[in-house]
C-alpha cells in the first residue's frame, strides 16, 4: 500500500511539472514579442520557397496588434526568380475568439 501511494504522489509531481512547463511554454510562446516572433517567421515561410526572410524589428504580440518593421521576403513563389518583396511596416492584428486576420501594410 506504501508503495503504490509514493508512486502516486510521483506519477503526480511529474504531471503537474509538465503542465506547469507546457502552460509556461504556451504563455511565451502566445503572450510574448519573442514568440510572435517565431509565429511570424513560421507562417511567413510558408510563402518563401527558399525561407529567405529578414525582420528588422517587431513591436506588440499575439494576440493582439504586431507591428513588423524592414520585412524582407526573398524567394517568394510564382514570383521571378531573385526578385525579393519588401515591406517597410507591416500591421498583423489576430482576434482568437473570431480567428480573424486582419493585415495592413505601408511602403
Amino acid at each position: 500500500m506504501i508503495n503504490i501511494r509514493r508512486h502516486y504522489k510521483a506519477t503526480l509531481m511529474i504531471l503537474a511539472t509538465g503542465l506547469i512547463i507546457g502552460l509556461a511554454s504556451l504563455y511565451i510562446l502566445f503572450f510574448t514579442t519573442t514568440g510572435s516572433v517565431l509565429i511570424v517567421k513560421l507562417q511567413l515561410a510558408k510563402y518563401s520557397q527558399y525561407k529567405n526572410i529578414s525582420i528588422g524589428k517587431i513591436e506588440g504580440r499575439l494576440p493582439g496588434k504586431v507591428i513588423i518593421h524592414d520585412l524582407k521576403i526573398g524567394g517568394l513563389k510564382n514570383f521571378p526568380l531573385g526578385s525579393t518583396l519588401q515591406i517597410q511596416s507591416l500591421w498583423v492584428k489576430m482576434d482568437l475568439f473570431t480567428k480573424k486576420l486582419d493585415v495592413e501594410f505601408k511602403n
